[in-house]
């Protein structure tokens, strides 16, 4: 029936997940976000991690990133709300947005 609830608490974040489908899929996506990347592209990484190790038990349907920021930048708040695929959809908005503005992880790092 899948893990109702996990969470992992590492030095400078907590991955958390309700509805998952296997352990796995909060420690793949713990594992990723030790990854050196560009802030916004590593939470979208982190998702994708979460959906290739199983994901939510009940499937796919929207998917959203939103960063605001701790005190200046841009924010940004990219979704697709009924997809059959919406990581792959989000992805691709995600690659047309930060083309045009980056997002570097000391605007939403305290």
């Amino acid at each position: 029936m899948g893990i109702n609830s996990r969470h992992i608490i590492g030095d400078t974040d907590i991955v958390a997940g309700n509805m998952l489908a296997t352990e796995y899929v909060i420690k793949e996506m713990a594992r990723v976000f030790e990854r050196k990347h560009e802030f916004a592209e590593k939470l979208l990484a982190i998702l994708e991690a979460g959906q290739r190790a199983g994901g939510d038990i009940r499937g796919e349907r929207p998917a959203a990133l939103v960063i605001v920021p701790y005190e200046t930048g841009r924010s940004l708040n990219l979704r697709v709300d009924d997809s059959l695929d919406p990581l792959k959809g989000l992805r691709r908005i995600f690659e047309k947005q930060n083309g045009r503005m980056k997002f570097p992880k000391e605007n939403y790092e305290k």
